[in-house]
C-alpha cells in the first residue's frame, strides 16, 4: 500500500518554495543594499533649493544652493560637504585667461555650480561672473590650510563650462563660442589650455564626464550640419597612437536624440535615448558596452535617465512610475529599484515627507548622492515645494533579516490560503 499524505505534501512545496523564494530574495539582496540617509544640510536658513551634483570616493560631495537676499532676490552659491560639515565655496578668485589675466575678481553674478569633485578634491563648474547670464568655468582647488582658492577661466566667446574631472585632473566641459555654436573641449592636468574635441559639422557638441583612462562622453549635433537645430547624438571621445582625440559617434540606437553621461574603467556608458519631442517625449535609461545599446528597466513609466556608472557597473540616475512620478533609482543586475524604498528611515523636513527624485553620483563603495522635494508654507502662507539632498550609505543585510524576509513571505503566503482539512489517500498496490 502506497499512501500519500497531502498535509507532507503540501510542507514539502511549501519547503521548495522557501528555497525559491530565498534564492530570488538573495538575488534581490546581492543587486541592492538598504541605505541610511544623510542630510547635506543648508548653508543659509533662506535656502531651500539644495541639490547635489557628484561624490568621490572619499565620501565628499558638492552641489548648489539657493540663497535670497533681504530684497527677495535668489542667487545660487556652490558647496562641499565633507564629514558632516558643509562648506561655502568661494566666489572670489583670480581669473585667466583673456585680457584680465591674474586678475582678482567677485563673482557679482548669480552665483556658481560646483558639478563635479575627483578624488584629490578638486572641483570643477561654472558660475555667473556678471550680471545676467555670463558663465565662466570655474576651478576650485585645496590649498592645504582647509579653504579652496578659485580660478575662473576666461576662453572668450559667450559662455564656458567645466563639467567633470578625473583622478589626474583632466577635465572636460563646453565652449560656447557665438550664439547658437558650442564646442566640447578637454583639458589635461596641469594644463591651462583647451583641447577642442573633434565633431561632424553641427552646432552644438559636450563633453560631459570622463575616466580614469582619459576617455571621453558626450554628444555631437548628430544631422552634422550648422542649421540652428540640434539633433544630439551619444559620444565617444579617446585619443589614438599620437595622442589626438578620436570621436566615435555612438548614434541614436533608433530614437530620435541620444546623450552619453559616463563612462568607467572598462568603457561601459551610460546616458539617455529620447524618442519624439515636448510634453509627449519618451526616454529611456540605457547602457552602452562593446558596440551594443542595452536599454535599462524602468518603474513603469515612460520617462528615464542614467546620469552616473561606478566601476562595479552600478547605475543611478532616475525613472519615472506608473503614477508619472519621478523617482531617484539605481540599477544593478540587470534590475532597477526606486531609491525610496531602499531607505532605513522616513526622510523629513520641518515634518514634511521628502521624496526622492534624482540619484546624481555613485561611488565605488556604492554610496549614493541624491535629492528630492518636499512641501514647505512660506512666510506669506503659499504652499511651495522646496528640494534637500542626501548622501545614501550603504547598509549591508544580514542573513538573519534575509531569512526573516523569506519566512515572512512564506507565512504570508499561508495565511492567504484557504483553510482545508488534511487528506489521505490510499492507493492499493497488488504485490507478485
Amino acid at each position: 500500500m502506497i499512501q500519500f499524505n497531502f498535509g507532507r505534501i503540501g510542507l514539502a512545496l511549501s519547503v521548495a518554495a522557501s528555497v525559491g523564494i530565498a534564492q530570488s530574495t538573495s538575488a534581490i539582496a546581492a543587486s541592492f543594499s538598504r541605505y541610511q540617509a544623510i542630510d547635506l544640510g543648508s548653508l543659509d536658513p533662506t535656502s531651500t533649493t539644495i541639490t547635489v551634483n557628484a561624490l568621490n570616493d572619499l565620501g565628499q560631495a558638492v552641489g548648489r544652493y539657493n540663497v535670497v537676499n533681504a530684497a527677495g532676490v535668489s542667487s545660487n552659491a556652490s558647496y562641499i560637504w565633507d564629514n558632516g560639515t558643509l562648506t561655502a565655496l568661494p566666489l572670489t578668485g583670480l581669473k585667466i585667461g583673456g585680457p584680465n589675466d591674474g586678475q582678482s575678481v567677485t563673482m557679482p553674478g548669480r552665483g556658481g555650480l560646483a558639478r563635479s569633485i575627483n578624488n584629490n578634491g578638486i572641483i570643477v563648474g561654472a558660475g555667473d561672473e556678471l550680471p545676467g547670464a555670463t558663465d565662466r568655468a570655474m576651478k576650485w582647488t585645496p590649498n592645504g590650510s582647509g579653504d579652496y582658492s578659485l580660478r575662473v577661466e576666461e576662453f572668450g566667446g559667450v559662455e564656458s563650462y567645466f563639467i567633470d574631472t578625473n583622478n589626474v585632473d583632466q577635465i572636460a566641459g563646453y565652449h560656447i563660442f557665438a550664439p547658437g555654436r558650442q564646442n566640447a573641449i578637454a583639458r589635461e592636468g596641469g594644463s591651462n589650455t583647451n583641447t577642442i574635441l573633434p565633431g561632424i559639422g553641427g552646432d552644438r557638441n559636450q563633453a560631459l564626464a570622463l575616466n580614469d583612462k582619459g576617455q571621453i562622453v558626450g554628444s555631437v549635433d548628430g544631422d552634422g550640419v550648422q542649421n540652428n537645430t540640434t539633433v544630439n547624438s551619444a559620444a565617444l571621445w579617446q585619443k589614438d597612437a599620437n595622442g589626438n582625440y578620436v570621436l566615435t559617434n555612438l548614434g541614436t540606437n533608433g530614437a530620435t536624440q541620444s546623450v552619453a553621461r559616463d563612462i568607467n574603467k572598462s568603457g561601459q556608458i551610460v546616458g539617455q535615448l529620447t524618442t519624439g519631442s515636448g510634453a509627449t517625449a519618451t526616454s529611456s535609461a540605457f547602457l552602452w558596452q562593446n558596440n551594443v545599446f542595452t536599454l535599462l528597466d524602468s518603474l513603469g513609466g515612460t520617462v528615464g535617465d542614467a546620469v552616473s556608472i561606478n566601476n562595479d557597473g552600478k547605475v543611478v540616475g532616475y525613472s519615472r512610475n506608473s503614477s508619472n512620478q519621478d523617482r531617484a533609482s539605481i540599477w544593478s543586475n540587470g534590475m532597477i529599484a526606486d531609491l525610496n524604498s531602499l531607505l532605513t528611515d522616513s526622510l523629513l523636513v520641518g515634518g514634511s515627507n521628502v521624496s526622492l527624485t534624482r540619484a546624481t553620483g555613485i561611488n565605488k563603495w556604492g554610496d549614493v548622492v541624491a535629492y528630492g522635494t518636499y512641501s514647505y508654507v512660506d512666510a506669506q502662507g503659499v504652499s511651495r515645494t522646496g528640494t534637500r539632498s542626501y548622501l545614501l550609505k550603504s547598509v549591508p543585510e544580514s542573513d538573519t533579516a534575509l531569512s526573516l524576509l523569506v519566512f515572512g513571505a512564506i507565512g504570508g503566503a499561508s495565511f492567504l490560503r484557504p483553510n482545508r482539512r488534511k487528506a489521505t489517500v490510499v492507493v492499493e498496490s497488488s504485490k507478485a
